[in-house]
């Protein structure tokens, strides 16, 4: 997922773009904090559904 952020215009506002959407967020710092949760919980280890008791794992 490619994830950019983009000033707007002479304010303190920052845009996150997210492909095709895109987000506002009232300053750089915030947009920045969303930014690296993001790229944390896409990079997280998930767990595949189970079968049974059988637990399987994405790593």
């Amino acid at each position: 997922m490619k994830v950019e952020i983009e000033e707007v215009g002479r304010s303190s506002c920052c845009l996150v773009r997210l492909g095709k959407h895109a987000l506002n967020f009232k300053t750089r710092a915030e947009a920045e904090a969303f930014t690296k949760q993001l790229q944390a919980r896409v990079n997280a280890p998930h767990p595949l559904p189970a079968r049974g008791n059988e637990v399987l794992s994405a790593r």
